[in-house]
């Protein structure tokens, strides 16, 4: 199994499993620029990823990323690959997380927040016209226990879509007046209403 190497185009980065004080250890190991770099790793998983990291930014020609500390590095290969699936850049998503933590005060996450405008935005509206929606209410409140008190006075409210309640100029003292074409008041006791 070992040396095992690690492809990425034409790159290829191996590992080789060493003694190290006495210990099994293992070693990333790959030639740039004309010399030979050579790293120990107490785990093969992390010596895994370096290699991996390796062979893809040299194959992409992005060297700097080779500079990164073995913990940097494996955070910032976690976070390309927890990215991917959404297609954003890293240093978009950087700036979108650091925006939103700006807006929100510190004050909750910025997964909170998503779901709480998830909650109030994203759900899908039902096709259907305003009557049926009020008559689905009132039977959804009736069958959910509620007072009759309650559902009468939803009855009582006027609808301008449906025949529902009282009508306009019925109106009594406790309820508002209904008004009429260009904010005209329908009321019979009000004064100036058309007798």
């Amino acid at each position: 199994m070992f040396p095992l190497e690690v492809r990425s185009g034409s790159v290829v980065v191996k590992i080789y499993r060493v003694q190290n004080k006495g210990r099994p250890s293992f070693m990333v190991s790959h030639h740039a620029d004309g010399r030979r770099y050579q790293k120990m790793f107490a785990k093969f998983a992390e010596a895994r990823a370096d290699a991996g990291a390796k062979a893809t930014a040299m194959s992409r020609g992005e060297l700097d990323v080779l500079e990164l500390r073995s913990v940097d590095r494996i955070a910032y290969l976690h976070a390309l690959e927890t990215l991917q699936p959404t297609g954003m850049a890293l240093e978009l998503a950087v700036k979108d997380c650091a925006e939103a933590w700006k807006v929100l005060g510190g004050k909750a996450s910025l997964v909170e927040a998503a779901r709480e405008f998830a909650r109030r935005h994203m759900h899908e509206l039902p096709n259907k016209l305003l009557p049926a929606a009020v008559d689905e209410m009132i039977e959804t409140r009736t069958r959910d226990g509620a007072s009759q008190a309650y559902v009468k006075v939803l009855h009582a409210h006027p609808s301008p879509y449906k025949g529902h309640g009282r009508r306009c100029g019925r109106a009594r003292r406790s309820t508002p007046p209904c008004a009429g074409p260009a904010g005209s008041r329908t009321d019979p006791a009000s004064p100036g209403s058309p007798a």
